[in-house]
């Protein structure tokens, strides 16, 4: 079984880190602009701490916004493992509630926070990136639609 989920930019949304987190997998996206990567770095502390670094975090998580949900995210999780409901339709309906919503807000930012540490890692790493980036062009080479166990030339 794979531990870590590479994909495209488009594989991207606001739950997908948090969601592959809560089930032992690591979400690796390959970035190709990594100026706007750092448009969404967060930190789980004052902002203001890292303004003599050379990588700023653009705001603050909310981590009390996950504590307080921590019982509905719990439900969410065991609903999605008993296969009750797809990441899809999970990602629908917390796209139908309103921004203020205190479930969908402590999801997103949960989400911030596994994306976030990702993209530091991305930063740092060349290898995680080299690794990246060869899954993804392995996955072009295939196709789509074709033999998963035959790579076909570009």
């Amino acid at each position: 079984m794979p531990t870590a989920i590479t994909g495209d930019l488009h594989s991207v949304n606001k739950a997908n880190f948090a969601i592959l987190h809560w089930f032992g997998l690591r979400f690796e996206p390959r970035f190709t602009d990594l100026d706007e990567q750092l448009k969404e770095l967060y930190c789980a502390d004052d902002p203001a701490r890292y303004a003599k670094c050379l990588i700023h975090p653009v705001g603050q998580i909310d981590r009390q916004a996950i504590v307080e949900e921590k019982a509905n995210i719990d439900q969410i999780v065991a609903t999605l493992g008993l296969k009750e409901m797809t990441q899809g339709t999970l990602i629908r309906k917390l796209c139908t509630f309103t921004t203020p919503n205190p479930t969908r807000r402590a999801i997103f930012e949960f989400d911030k926070l596994i994306r976030s540490l990702y993209t530091l890692r991305y930063l740092r790493d060349p290898q995680l990136e080299r690794n990246v980036h060869r899954s993804q062009n392995r996955r072009l080479r295939c196709g789509v639609g074709l033999s998963p166990n035959r790579c076909y030339p570009i």
